[in-house]
């Protein structure tokens, strides 16, 4: 769907069964960074399709959704092109999704568009700024002009036979379901105009949790955040128990030794407290 100057991809599920209540607040799933919305897919469509609304949202530049490199990598200007396509889908009640760098955007929704989120859910939300840097190929993808020339090299030669371990290193120290790139279709991150994308995303996202972290507290919708105690991608810490710090109204739930992909190596207890935190908003059992 054109959204201002892009446009963005999404994936929207209808309620279908009987007993789910039309009035239930539409769950929405923004996706991480090297990512597209069928991770988010895989993991939720099966076990909450046709319980209530669920629309999975590629972010701009990612999976099929377009961008302007330049001007994009902010998640509250990505959080502004998501609420006008949830205007245009008649949604004004959303339970908002993040996982990973999603997670910001999600904060930003919060921020930015309170008036259309019913509440939040982090799941290893990247929300607060960090000690250090961001990898080295994603700094160099940044460069202005050899940047693209660095990403062309990358994405050709570099990045497909180094896909399976990456992928497998985000989920440890859980294991990687088996073929989760093939089915994710986690080749679309190598794409050049992706890349870029995500590069941009993560060395600009240190500057802008640095500037939305102070703003958390005027946050008034719910917030579930989700997280593995043994998350290295994402540290806890820092961000989860940030929110859980900063967030006027938030519950926390830590699954021990888990990694970065909590809502697969964990998917049934991830569901399940999902489906609890949005009862909880409408005073429904799931």
């Amino acid at each position: 769907m054109g959204v201002d100057d892009v446009t963005l991809h999404y994936y929207d599920t209808a309620a279908t069964q009987r007993a789910a209540p039309a009035d239930r607040p539409p769950l929405v799933f923004i996706h991480g960074a090297s990512s597209n919305l069928q991770d988010a897919v895989l993991a939720f469509e099966k076990p909450l399709g046709g319980t209530r609304r669920l629309i999975f949202v590629d972010r701009p530049g990612h999976g099929y959704s377009t961008r302007h490199l330049a001007l994009q990598s902010d998640p509250r200007r990505q959080a502004d092109l998501i609420a006008k396509l949830l205007s245009r889908l008649h949604v004004d009640n959303a339970i908002v999704v993040g996982h990973s760098l999603g997670g910001a955007v999600a904060a930003a929704m919060g921020l930015q568009h309170g008036e259309m989120v019913k509440g939040l859910v982090f799941l290893a939300p990247a929300t607060h700024p960090w000690p250090g840097g961001v990898l080295w190929y994603y700094k160099a993808a940044n460069l202005p002009i050899i940047g693209r020339v660095f990403a062309w090299c990358v994405a050709t030669f570099v990045g497909p036979p180094r896909i399976n371990c990456a992928a497998a290193a985000v989920f440890a120290p859980d294991r990687m379901p088996p073929d989760y790139p093939e089915t994710v279709g986690a080749e679309l991150s190598l794409r050049p105009y992706q890349f870029l994308a995500n590069a941009a995303d993560i060395v600009d996202l240190h500057q802008h949790v640095q500037a939305m972290s102070r703003d958390y507290a005027a946050i008034a919708a719910s917030a579930l955040i989700i997280t593995g105690t043994q998350d290295d991608v994402v540290w806890p810490h820092l961000h989860a128990h940030g929110l859980m710090r900063d967030l006027p109204d938030a519950k926390l739930i830590e699954f021990e030794n888990c990694g970065h992909m909590p809502h697969h190596s964990r998917n049934s207890e991830t569901v399940a407290a999902i489906q609890a935190f949005a009862g909880g908003l409408t005073g429904a059992s799931e």
